[in-house]
């Protein structure tokens, strides 16, 4: 179900790992010191749902969160 990415950092002594793919940048794995904080699933399915998708407001919801109506510059 495309690649999948392995990002490892120590902070603050603290050991994190994740583990994002390739198909909507989903977070499939993350734990700190070893310890999960998302339910991971198996490697041969796409994920279940929108477990771990990532998401981000349309101009719309900029808008709305941010009490504005002008348009936002394009990149």
């Amino acid at each position: 179900m495309g690649e999948h990415f392995e990002l490892m950092a120590s902070i603050g002594g603290r050991v994190q790992r994740a583990v994002v793919t390739e198909i909507a940048a989903s977070l499939r794995e993350l734990a700190v010191d070893g310890v999960d904080l998302v339910q991971d699933y198996p490697l041969t399915h796409n994920r279940p749902g929108a477990q771990g998708g990532c998401w981000s407001p349309g101009p719309t919801g900029w808008r709305e969160a941010h009490g504005t109506t002008t348009a936002l510059p394009s990149s």
